[in-house]
């Protein structure tokens, strides 16, 4: 019998299982009373900034739910405060960035840093607790920062039009601008990842959260190169996913991106995804990884969790030539309940 850590290597390499793995974005965070009780003596980033901590809520869903694998707690925006740009959590209001971003020579900062010491510090907690379960390290992907960078965070999004406006309208007016803060922002994200991998990470996962919003058009223009050259510079046995949300327009240009598994947000089938993969013939995609609408954890119906899970296990058996690991369409959200969370797990194992 495979162990989680086991079974989620396998998976992400295309080996088909009948329960799939589990694990699921954010799943440590606000919905968890543990997790409360931390924050309540910590601010956001100084729980970020903590490696025992972090640490600490990165093992919290494993212990409560055993889940299959842990994910380093830990945020996209983190990195950027090592190359002087000042980030601000508050509790109400929104996330605020300033400063020039300095990215002209990378060096491991205190930021980066404190994440790598969680990692290695969550890999031990692990093991001395007997669990085998596979550690995750992730990244925001560079378009996604530069929203962030050039919104300022989220506060100008409510005064000044959507989020994700300027960005946009940067890329159409200074194109040559715009394609060289990807370029600086891949370096750093390679570089970051790097550092993760080296801490002992066995997989990693990408986020591309803002990109979803750009046209086809846009998005082989501005992102698909960052991408490629992100995973282009990764180990090649090293399991690689890709989480887009709103993937479905980008999906056959994803084939051969370098991912090895793309993350499928709840608005389109892991059918239809892996039908559009196929039209690529250079597809190198080899796992698929998904995709339960969050919000159904929110329900006062843990049924309904079942049934939707079964559904979702059951299309991920009739994948001809992917594995599946299961998991959420985006991260779950501060209003799921405990016992949603635990139907979701408890219907992928029984299934």
């Amino acid at each position: 019998m495979l162990s989680s850590k086991e079974l989620v290597l396998a998976a992400s390499k295309g080996e088909k299982h009948n329960i799939p793995p589990i694990w699921f974005m954010r799943q440590a965070g606000r919905y968890l009373p543990e997790y409360r009780n931390i924050r309540q003596q910590v601010k956001f980033l100084e729980l970020c900034r903590n490696p025992e901590l972090a640490a600490e809520v990165s093992v919290q869903p494993i212990e409560i739910f055993g889940l299959d694998a842990a994910i380093i707690f830990s945020d996209i925006l983190l990195p950027l405060a090592d190359f002087n740009l000042e980030l601000e959590f508050p509790d109400t209001g929104g996330i605020k960035i300033s400063g020039d971003l300095e990215i002209d020579n990378f060096e491991i900062g205190e930021n980066i840093s404190a994440t790598c010491q969680a990692i290695k510090i969550l890999k031990n907690k692990l093991q001395n607790k007997n669990l085998e379960v596979a550690v995750l390290g992730f990244a925001g992907a560079p378009w996604t920062l530069a929203n962030y960078i050039l919104e300022g965070g989220t506060r100008s999004a409510t005064l000044k039009g959507e989020f994700g406006d300027k960005a946009k309208k940067q890329a159409w007016l200074k194109p040559t601008e715009t394609k060289a803060l990807m370029h600086k922002l891949s370096l750093m994200t390679i570089n970051y990842l790097k550092a993760q991998i080296e801490a002992g990470v066995d997989a990693i996962q990408l986020f591309d959260t803002w990109a979803g919003e750009l046209s086809e058009t846009d998005f082989i223009e501005f992102v698909l190169p960052s991408l490629k050259f992100i995973f282009s510079e990764l180990p090649a046995d090293l399991p690689k996913i890709l989480y887009i949300k709103g993937i479905s327009p980008y999906i056959q240009h994803l084939a051969d991106c370098g991912a090895s598994i793309l993350s499928i947000d709840w608005k389109t089938s892991l059918t239809q995804a892996s039908l559009r993969l196929e039209t690529n013939k250079n597809n190198k995609i080899v796992a698929l990884q998904g995709n339960l609408d969050p919000l159904i954890l929110t329900l006062d119906n843990p049924e309904i969790v079942k049934t939707q899970t079964q559904r979702i296990i059951c299309e991920g058996r009739e994948l001809k030539k992917y594995g599946h690991i299961m998991n959420l369409g985006h991260g779950v959200t501060p209003q799921a309940k405990v016992e949603n969370v635990k139907a979701f797990i408890q219907a992928t194992r029984e299934c």
